[in-house]
C-alpha cells in the first residue's frame, strides 16, 4: 500500500512530522537521520491522548522480471 504524505522538519531538533493524506488527525514523528535507515522507529500520534511506537520498513523495488520467478 502506498500512502502519500506531507510533512516538515524542525530545523533545531531535526524531528520530522508527517501527516497521512487520508487522515490529517494522524501524525507520524521520527528523527531526520532515522529516515536514512532501512528500519525506522516512529511515534504515531492518533490524537492528543493516544500514541503508539511503530517501525517503518523500507521496501526495495522488485527487480525487473522478479514476479516471474
Amino acid at each position: 500500500m502506498v500512502i502519500p504524505v506531507t510533512g516538515s522538519v524542525d530545523q533545531i531538533t531535526r524531528r520530522v512530522a508527517l501527516k497521512l493524506e487520508w487522515n490529517d488527525a494522524v501524525v507520524v514523528e521520527t528523527g531526520l537521520y532515522n529516515l536514512t535507515n532501512d528500519e525506522v522507529p516512529v511515534l504515531v500520534h492518533f490524537d492528543a491522548e493516544r500514541q503508539e511506537a511503530r517501525t517503518l520498513i523500507r521496501l526495495r523495488q522488485p527487480e525487473e522480471g522478479a514476479e516471474n520467478r
